[in-house]
């Protein structure tokens, strides 16, 4: 009965996903107190959808994933930080604002492009499978 339990952690890939979901489980709860604390639950959402330009730009030039997300969190980051204190807009609608913009620009890249090999489900949702 326990080798039935046991049996899918011979592989390498399944370990590899139970150690990245296992952090995940114990980052992500820290995490997500400090961010509602600061009153920004709406920022994690945002940050997964509004990286997506990022995301098809680097899958057009051959590139990681990887390597067009985090620059274009970083300027998701920097310019809802700038529409809070120089603009004086509200934290929900800053956020609201470049999730909604940044999401739609990344479909729209995407429609344009029209043969990329991934789809949107796996930008958005990814694979636990296929970490590295």
């Amino acid at each position: 009965m326990i080798n039935i339990i046991l049996e899918p952690f011979q592989y390498d890939f399944m370990l590899r996903a139970l150690f990245v979901s296992s952090m995940v489980g114990i980052i992500c709860p820290i995490l997500g107190a400090y961010v509602v604390i600061r009153g920004m639950g709406f920022m994690g959402d945002a940050m997964a959808h509004a990286v997506m330009p990022g995301i098809v730009i680097a899958l057009i030039l051959g590139l990681s994933p990887f390597l067009g997300s985090v620059p274009m969190a970083i300027v998701v980051a920097v310019s809802v930080g700038y529409l809070i204190h120089k603009k004086n807009v509200s934290v929900d609608t800053a956020v609201g604002v470049m999730f909604a913009g940044l999401f739609s620009f990344g479909l729209v890249l995407m429609s344009l492009v029209g043969d990329l090999t991934v789809s949107v489900e796996d930008i958005l949702l990814g694979q636990i499978l296929g970490v590295s």
